[in-house]
């Protein structure tokens, strides 16, 4: 097997360990092993000769703008610029365009595909699940949400953004992350929580 294959192979790898390292509480295990799996990618394609200095820099700034994108609301420059490096880096960095082309569409229906299975097991990803147990209430109000969530259930409140299926909503004088369970919600719409459990709150339209 070639140098020029096994990158391929790493990269496909490391696509499906990240997606994986989204859903599944591995706390990190599957984030990092994919980490070194792009790591090997690298080394492989430069053992290829087919990834320069310039590629590097391309592929590590790519990783580091989405990243950073992850820890923003929505989805904005940086994200769409670190897309459009890592495109650039690895189409570069193949053996021929073509073939990182394929490479990368190989990894991205693999990593869908990969999605789509956990979330029909019933997992959810963490990046559009950050909820109000994360969000300290005041204790003058009576509750930490992290310490007692179920004051939550069965709670009023109204959507700040719409919920596709996760957004923000306005409970009393509280701003929480929630989402619905997959159905869409508009801006400004009454809600009420049904559920709080692992780590997530749902909510679906008040009822009038």
């Amino acid at each position: 097997m070639t140098p020029s294959m096994l990158a391929s192979i790493l990269l496909i790898l490391a696509i499906l360990l990240i997606v994986a390292e989204v859903f599944l509480p591995s706390h990190g295990i599957l984030g990092f092993l994919g980490a070194l799996a792009i790591g090997g990618y690298l080394y492989f394609s430069i053992q290829a000769g087919y990834c320069s200095t310039l590629e590097i820099i391309l592929f590590v700034a790519g990783l580091v703008l989405l990243v950073f994108e992850a820890v923003l609301p929505g989805f904005g420059l940086p994200g769409i610029t670190g897309t459009i490096l890592l495109f650039i880096a690895i189409t570069q960095s193949a053996e021929n365009p073509g073939l990182g082309l394929t490479t990368l569409a190989t990894g991205a229906l693999a990593g869908l595909g990969l999605g789509f299975i956990l979330v029909k097991a019933g997992f959810t990803s963490k990046l559009f699940t950050q909820s109000v147990l994360d969000t300290k209430l005041s204790s003058e109000e009576g509750f930490l949400a992290r310490k007692n969530p179920d004051a939550l259930l069965g709670q009023e409140g109204i959507t700040l953004t719409p919920l596709r299926p996760s957004g923000r909503i306005l409970v009393g004088d509280q701003k929480l992350d929630a989402m619905s369970q997959g159905e869409f919600i508009e801006s400004q719409a009454t809600i009420e929580i049904y559920e709080v459990s692992d780590g997530r709150i749902l909510v679906r339209p008040k009822k009038k």
